[in-house]
């Protein structure tokens, strides 16, 4: 090792795996390794701690095609971790020309990819190389966009998304031990040059924080305090899952009702975490608007306003349900997504959706996956209007308009929720599961089957 180096040892990382367990006896633990210094020194202290604890690590390598240089690091991170007797798969995405929220949207499109090879490769938990310095600076970064608690408390440790385990190891680590992990194995890594683009905010952070004559000091210190705010949004979060169960009310459409008379009663951190909390199960976002928004929001819903869009959800009051209904809005849901036989795909950050059935019968590219929309309605109005009579689900458009449905070419065939299946289609077996990126607590939901 290299004189004045302080790598983290491998009981130093065994006792930060401690405090994320459970963990099944031989664990396979999967690990997002970009091939940057954090997630490539992740990579290979859980791979020894795998192996000592009778399991195995998978590296995953999102090769996100962003830079022309991306498909050459991912090969290069395979290479490494083959020479360590890592296992490691490239998972290739290809993203549309992003214009806006690239960072964002990319970020969203590698845990969609990476929690599905988790899922279909029946691997429980997703390690990714968070530190104390992306603590620190997500804290500031949360701060200036004015988060309440729950966003000031910056990262967890542990987090569900999409039914996987997400764990975050380093949390309290910061990065210059994994700097040093590295360079005492003269292990290389690669350095991303969008790390030093100063039009993402983050990087003006970190940028600025490097220049504090303190700057150890002051990360140590913010850490400390997310974890202060971590302490305290865990005590809301128990308090609010207590009251969660007569607040809001998820059904397996993707919908809600939140109840009147429980938000009215509620403490005003508790009913912003109802709030926060039916953002991100219903909407699919990654992230929840910003506390001042949420708040006039809720000052609104106090008022007794009886309409109102938000966020990619409608707010919709129901007299018979003593509440307001809560929708995904048709506009704000994903496009068209092209589906094949037998390939199960996330649809809208809510739903994992599936056709089973002969695929020679259908030409590829023609069987797709969108919302019903009121062009739908319009459709299914015409083709059966008798259908709608005795549905009762099939009554509220306003749900209905935000289902996932079934499509050859522009004729809707299938929407399981509703049991509709298109008379030249009843040999096929349609599925749409809700399974949101963010449930309100444990695993996904309701799965619904129609064949």
């Amino acid at each position: 090792m290299q004189h004045g180096l302080n790598p983290l040892t491998t009981s130093e990382f065994a006792a930060l795996m401690a405090q994320l367990a459970p963990f099944e006896s031989n664990p396979i633990i999967a690990v997002a390794v970009s091939g940057g210094a954090d997630s490539m020194a992740l990579a290979l202290l859980t791979h020894d701690w795998a192996r000592a604890s009778g399991g195995h690590a998978v590296a995953l390598t999102v090769d996100h095609r962003l830079r022309r240089e991306s498909t050459a690091e991912a090969e290069q991170v395979a290479s490494w971790c083959a020479q360590a007797g890592m296992e490691h798969h490239i998972l290739s995405l290809n993203l549309p020309r992003l214009h806006s929220s690239i960072q964002a949207t990319a970020r969203d499109a590698r845990y969609r990819i990476l929690t599905a090879f988790c899922r279909e490769h029946h691997i429980l938990h997703l390690l990714t190389a968070h530190h104390r310095d992306d603590q620190t600076e997500t804290l500031l970064f949360r701060l200036a966009r004015g988060s309440g608690i729950g966003g000031l408390a910056a990262m967890a440790g542990i987090s569900d998304i999409s039914g996987i385990r997400l764990l975050r190891p380093l949390l309290t680590t910061p990065k210059e031990r994994l700097l040093d992990t590295l360079m005492a194995q003269s292990h290389p890594w690669i350095e991303d040059p969008s790390n030093d683009n100063p039009a993402y905010t983050r990087n003006v952070i970190r940028h600025n924080l490097t220049l504090l004559p303190d700057a150890h000091e002051v990360s140590q210190q913010v850490s400390q305090l997310s974890q202060s705010f971590g302490n305290a949004r865990k005590i809301l979060e128990y308090k609010l899952a207590s009251q969660l169960a007569g607040m809001l009310f998820i059904y397996p459409e993707g919908y809600a009702i939140l109840n009147r008379s429980a938000f009215m009663d509620s403490p005003f951190e508790l009913s912003m975490g109802a709030l926060s909390s039916a953002m991100m199960t219903l909407s699919g976002e990654s992230a929840i608007p910003r506390n001042g928004q949420l708040e006039r929001l809720q000052g609104e819903l106090m008022e007794g306003v009886a309409k109102r869009s938000f966020s990619g959800l409608m707010f919709e009051w129901q007299e018979g349900a003593g509440g307001w209904l809560i929708t995904r809005e048709p506009n704000a849901m994903e496009g068209i997504l092209t589906i094949r036989a037998n390939t199960p795909l996330e649809w809208d950050n809510r739903f994992s959706v599936a056709w089973e059935g002969d695929a020679t019968s259908v030409t590829p590219d023609e069987l797709n996956v969108r919302g019903v929309g009121p062009h739908g309605i319009k459709m299914l109005l015409e083709s059966d209007p008798m259908f709608f009579k005795h549905n009762s689900l099939a009554k509220s458009k306003i749900v209905l308009a935000s289902l996932p449905a079934f499509w050859h070419l522009e004729e809707v065939i299938a929407i399981p929720h509703i049991n509709y299946v298109a008379s030249d289609y009843k040999n096929y077996r349609f599925t749409a599961r809700y399974l949101p990126v963010k449930p309100l607590a444990g695993r996904g939901f309701f799965s619904l089957t129609l064949s």
